[in-house]
């Protein structure tokens, strides 16, 4: 395990505390444990440390965490970028030949279609079906009798459940969008959480889920995903969730359970939608949302009060038509 003061080395940083405190994994504050650790890569998370058992933090030059050996660095996201390759090495296995890897697991009663590419360490559960043209790479599992169409693409760390159905084109696990501006360009910081989905979920052609960063995206059991659906990196969605087409999603949101996103509709990064809420056509989620509401527009408010909204706004030219008759007759 590495001490805080080789990572300050590696980083280009300096340490706060106990330089020989020894770090078990890189965790997000949200997640890490006493041995941990946690990141902050911006000073409007620290309220969270309060409640982090974790012991260690990378955090920036002014964010003040009494009591905690801290790993600090001018801009903690870059410093990110350089230790999760530390914590996580891409491993470098020697290729396996043939469309299915001899480390594959495979049973009897799967069925693989021609051109079909099963990688390295990947499981397949009983009655599973990979049609021609599908690309599972290594380590990804698949739950017992689901279903994989063609030319749809599991990355590395993907994880599915039973009875999923997953349509042609869909892409699973391709990296999240995480990149840190550092000294005039964007450094790229490495994504290696993975998605996990639960049983029962369908994936529309073409839609996209990507990879955490540390953690996995997750898409509870029997959520649904229409085509051209954007699901971001470390985004937690429900059981029972519907998004219909060309939803998108921003990284770091968690949608609750039964919620429906109509089509075209989306959610602003690290807000908190709750359980059975309902977000219609075109509508843009700017901030947290309770439970049981229905909301439109843009930025996103209560549905009844959009309807007034807009009924209001009809009635404005004929409004503004009697305004200017009222000033040629005063």
């Amino acid at each position: 395990m590495p001490t805080l003061e080789e990572l300050a080395r590696l980083i280009g940083g300096r340490v706060e505390g106990d330089g020989e405190w020894k770090v078990e994994r890189l965790k997000p504050v949200d997640e890490a444990e006493e041995g941990d650790l946690a990141f902050l890569t911006s000073a409007k998370y620290a309220a969270r440390a309060a409640a982090c058992p974790a012991r260690a933090f990378l955090a920036d030059e002014k964010t003040l965490l009494p009591g905690r050996h801290l790993l600090r660095h001018a801009d903690p996201y870059y410093a990110l970028s350089l230790l999760v390759g530390r914590f996580h090495p891409e491993p470098q296995d020697p290729p396996e030949p043939g469309p299915i890897a001899a480390s594959a697991v495979v049973p009897p009663s799967a069925r693989i279609h021609p051109g079909a590419v099963v990688g390295p360490r990947t499981v397949l559960g009983e009655r599973v079906t990979v049609h021609s043209g599908a690309v599972l790479m290594r380590d990804v599992t698949v739950g017992d009798d689901t279903v994989i169409f063609p030319n749809a693409v599991l990355y590395p760390r993907v994880a599915v459940g039973k009875r999923c159905v997953i349509h042609g084109g869909a892409v699973l696990g391709a990296d999240g969008f995480g990149f840190a501006f550092h000294e005039g360009r964007y450094c790229k910081i490495p994504q290696v959480g993975g998605v996990r989905l639960g049983d029962d979920v369908e994936i529309g052609a073409n839609a996209c889920v990507d990879a955490g960063t540390l953690s996995p995206t997750v898409v509870g059991d029997g959520t649904k995903l229409d085509d051209l659906v954007m699901v971001a990196h470390n985004v937690q969605i429900g059981r029972h969730a519907v998004l219909v087409g060309q939803v998108g999603i921003a990284g770091s949101t968690t949608i609750g359970d039964h919620c429906v996103f109509a089509g075209q509709s989306g959610a602003v990064g690290h807000i908190t939608i709750g359980r059975g809420v309902t977000v219609t056509a075109k509508t843009g989620v700017a901030k947290d949302t309770p439970d049981g509401t229905m909301v439109s527009g843009f930025p996103s408010r209560n549905h009844k009060v959009w309807l007034k909204e807009q009924a209001a706004l009809a009635r404005l030219p004929e409004l503004m038509n009697k305004l200017r008759k009222g000033g040629e007759n005063p």
